[in-house]
């Protein structure tokens, strides 16, 4: 009875170790290094992500093709004109006119435009960033209405303008020459009784 008991477990014990040898090997063919490799070797990381892939969609080549000096003109740095210039531009038929110390005017009406001028001759037509420039240099950034008035009274040959907006009054014009800067137009002055602003037109 002993030995027919001992002979039983050790078949028992030989159906182990001949049936673990066909477990064990079926566990590692889903992890084996072979497939784990498969899926994310360094080769096929790399394919997707190596240098030379990263450097095609944001290298450096790249990045100063789009921003580089050579590609990329340089803004050009719109210029006002100097004072004394009558400008528009193509898209309006507001004039514009650039006052002493860069002060920007406008004339609301043809009436105060030839309040100063005879004809529209001399006009400069120019592009928006010009004249943007011009109002940014202008006090407070914008243009002031001039009412295109010139006078003198009948005891001095001072001729004034008229600048009620930006200097609260009436301006002497300081000379014959800086008249003639502004192009105004001398049959255009009135006889009247002026009070003068400190601030000269000059």
């Amino acid at each position: 009875m002993k030995i027919r008991h001992a002979l039983a477990g050790l078949l028992a014990a030989v159906a182990m170790v001949g049936a673990a040898p066909a477990a064990l090997a079926a566990t590692p063919t889903a992890a084996t290094p072979g497939n784990i490799y498969n899926e994310a070797t360094p080769a096929h990381f790399y394919a997707d992500a190596a240098p030379g892939n990263i450097y095609n969609e944001a290298g450096p080549g790249n990045i100063y093709n789009e921003a580089a000096p050579a590609t990329k003109p340089q803004a050009v740095v719109a210029a006002c004109p100097a004072p004394g210039h009558r400008i528009k531009t193509s898209s309006s038929a507001v004039v514009f006119l650039v006052g002493p110390r860069g002060v920007l005017y406008f004339f609301a009406n043809s009436a105060e435009y030839f309040g100063l001028y005879s004809s529209y001759s001399g006009i400069k037509t120019v592009s928006q960033s010009v004249l943007s420039a011009c109002a940014a240099q202008s006090p407070n950034s914008k243009p002031y209405e001039l009412p295109g008035l010139l006078a003198k009274s009948s005891s001095s040959p001072r001729v004034y303008i008229a600048d009620p907006h930006y200097a609260g009054g009436w301006r002497w014009i300081t000379s014959q020459s800086i008249f003639d800067t502004y192009g105004f137009d001398s049959t255009k002055i009135l006889r009247a009784s002026v009070s003068p602003t400190p601030l000269n037109w000059s």
